[in-house]
């Protein structure tokens, strides 16, 4: 069930530099990563443009374009499993984006066992 959401911080977010070869390639990794079969990830990009992104009592340079990844699943690993699919996550983002790891953050989203319904069928925790 994993859903994957990119906002993805972009200096010209009107021209996005990704195409749907690429977020196929993130979805495959995305899947491959959390053993699900076909169509069991999906991955959705959001582009934000640089002027709708700020950092507190600075001004990152224009080269600093991070990506938020959130992902929802059914059920959140426990904290050891969690770094390390987290970190897995990162790596992989950042590999496919050609952006540094560093700028990659992942935000896991509330369990969605219970509360995410798949064509009106809630999803049993």
């Amino acid at each position: 069930m994993p859903i994957l959401r990119l906002d993805i911080v972009e200096n010209d977010a009107d021209t996005p530099r990704y195409g749907r070869q690429v977020i196929q390639e993130l979805a495959d990794g995305l899947g491959r990563l959390f053993g699900t079969g076909p169509a069991g990830t999906w991955v959705q990009v959001r582009y934000l443009p640089r002027d709708s992104y700020a950092e507190n009592d600075t001004v990152p340079d224009d080269d600093i374009q991070p990506v938020f990844v959130h992902v929802l699943k059914a059920r959140v690993p426990e904290p050891p499993s969690l770094r390390t699919e987290a970190a897995a996550i990162a790596a992989l983002v950042a590999r496919v984006l050609d952006r540094p790891q560093d700028n990659v953050h992942v935000i896991y989203e509330l369990p969605g066992a219970g509360r995410v319904a798949f064509g009106g069928r809630l999803v049993d925790g």
